[in-house]
């Protein structure tokens, strides 16, 4: 009985959460050009198991054939502080415009 207490108080430390301590802003949103995921109808390979369960890709007609297409974003850069005192950095990124079509 004791070993396992042992034991499941070991696991519940291990599984803390590292709760958030703040999250910041460190510049200004800015606009850059980028290239953007998309969709279109066209020919394109499709994978998967076929009848005779094996792996295959063919060439087929589709209404979701994987694209890109260029376009704008406004990228803010944050950075996320710990209580452990890790800190994290990334950028919150809003598609502002898409351009042309998708190819």
């Amino acid at each position: 009985m004791k070993r396992s207490l042992i034991l499941v108080s070991v696991l519940l430390t291990a599984c803390e959460i590292d709760k958030v301590k703040y999250q910041e802003q460190l510049d200004r949103p800015h606009v850059e050009s980028t290239t953007l995921s998309c969709t279109h109808s066209g020919f394109c390979y499709d994978c998967g198991i076929d009848e005779n369960f094996e792996f295959s890709c063919r060439l087929r007609l589709s209404d979701s054939c994987p694209g890109t297409q260029p376009g704008t974003v406004e990228v803010t850069p944050f950075e996320v502080g710990y209580e452990s005192g890790r800190r994290e950095r990334f950028n919150k990124v809003r598609e502002l415009t898409r351009e042309g079509i998708c190819r």
